[in-house]
């Protein structure tokens, strides 16, 4: 995620943005809520949408692992 974080904020500093909301759709929740972190004073505001984590409170993998489980054994079968 830092990678993408990073291309977001290369985007903002090439506008010469000073203040930004940032949108993030399923993934982009992630790549957000990292933008954020690398420009906590140009970051107004955080918009997820149909995110999978929640950028208050990351999940850890076994906890992913454990929300997947179900959709993934239904797959399977």
């Amino acid at each position: 995620m830092r990678a993408f974080g990073e291309d977001v904020r290369a985007v903002v500093e090439a506008t010469e943005s000073e203040q930004v909301i940032l949108i993030g759709h399923s993934m982009g929740g992630a790549v957000i809520a990292e933008a954020a972190h690398l420009m906590p004073k140009r970051v107004k505001g955080l918009i997820g949408v149909d995110t999978l984590g929640n950028v208050e409170y990351p999940m850890t993998a076994e906890e992913y692992e454990q929300m997947a489980a179900p959709s993934l054994s239904a797959k399977e079968g």
